[in-house]
């Protein structure tokens, strides 16, 4: 079990991306909600060029992304989640 604050995210990604996770539970999904942010590429990874950086949430077998926040009832509210 690990717990990490989303700030600390991309400091421990390259570490916490080569654990196979049973199960990854995002809290405040919306946080990650910007593509570029560093928190969200550290969560889900990114590509730059031909080179492809996994994110944390990557080798989890289960994913679980949760939020409080209210949403509309449409596809594009949960996009980015």
């Amino acid at each position: 079990v690990v717990v990490i604050n989303y700030d600390l995210l991309p400091y421990y990604r390259h570490e916490l991306s080569c654990i196979p996770f049973a199960i990854g539970i995002v809290d405040e999904a919306q946080a990650l909600k910007n593509p570029t942010a560093k928190r969200t590429k550290a969560a889900y990874g990114w590509r730059h060029g031909a080179k492809y950086h996994p994110g944390v949430f990557e080798r989890c077998a289960i994913k679980w992304n949760t939020t409080g926040s209210p949403m509309k009832s449409a596809v594009e509210s949960v996009d980015g989640i």
